[in-house]
């Protein structure tokens, strides 16, 4: 079954993500690749001065992300997508650029990957506070403040964590040259063969709520079959009875058959059990 992977690139401004981002996408390859780029989607606003735009900016991409791997298309328009068609139910990858400085911001992701069941991973892109400040004057009216990162320098958190497990670094470099995104390009495919090759994320309490779903549905199927092979016993038994002489009410009948069921419904009986036990409960409960 094809694999959704999301992969967070992890940096400060102007170290490359977004360039390498767009040379994956120009490559022929056997998944389909996608790009969401944050900074597209967000409002120029300064985080520091103003975070509830910004949280809401990025709740509301995560929000359409979660969308579009759901099925709806109509948020399809925010992701960029690979110029070579792939093969049809191939893997599908799904590059995150953003700073993703801190870790709660990559852990918003990994949650999406638990509840959708998608392969997480992260791509860190190291670079000098210098460097990035020099890249970032070149990026005309994309640029961010000075200011803004050197903050990020100071603050950014690798991946550490036990769910941070499939990462890796990219080769730092001090300028962008083909053969240096050529290089890099080829460490992120050996990146992606690797997740490619690793099991989705999972949330527990996800799985135990799937897994009591199909318990109760299991139950409540074996509830209708034993009511039908009950009522059928109890059409013969009155028949039987009546043969006999034996005129029993209604009720009786049917307060046996509905007493059997509760014992089922409540579990008190393997609801995994024969019908031949269900009769002789039945049995029981009619003496």
């Amino acid at each position: 079954m094809p694999k959704k992977i999301l992969i967070c690139l992890v940096g400060l401004p102007a170290c490359g993500k977004s360039t390498l981002s767009s040379h994956l996408l120009g490559m022929n390859l056997p998944f389909h690749t996608s790009h969401c780029c944050y900074d597209d989607h967000i409002p120029r606003v300064d985080h520091s001065h103003d975070p509830q735009a910004w949280g809401a900016a990025r709740l509301a991409i995560n929000r359409k992300l979660v969308g579009v791997l759901s099925g709806d298309m109509s948020h399809d328009g925010f992701l960029r997508h690979s110029q070579h068609s792939s093969a049809e139910n191939c893997d599908h990858v799904l590059l995150l650029d953003d700073n993703f400085y801190l870790r709660g911001m990559r852990k918003e992701i990994y949650h999406i990957a638990q509840k959708l069941r998608c392969v997480f991973g992260q791509i860190v892109f190291p670079v000098s506070n210098s460097l990035a400040v020099a890249n970032n004057k070149l990026r005309g009216n994309s640029s961010v403040t000075e200011e803004t990162i050197k903050k990020m320098s100071g603050e950014i958190e690798m991946p550490s964590e036990a769910w941070e497990k499939h990462f890796c670094y990219m080769k730092e470099v001090s300028e962008f040259t083909v053969d240096t995104v050529h290089i890099r390009s080829k460490t992120v495919l050996d990146f992606i063969n690797v997740l490619r090759n690793a099991e989705p994320e999972t949330d527990p309490m996800i799985e135990l709520e799937i897994k009591e779903k199909e318990r109760l549905k299991t139950l409540h199927d074996r509830v209708q079959q034993a009511d039908i092979a009950l009522r059928k016993l109890v059409s013969e038994k009155i028949k039987s009875d009546r043969s006999s002489g034996l005129k029993l009410p209604y009720k009786h009948y049917a307060d046996s058959k509905d007493k059997v069921l509760e014992q089922l419904r409540l579990e008190k009986i393997a609801y995994s059990c024969s019908d031949e036990v269900l009769i002789e409960m039945f049995e029981k409960f009619m003496t």
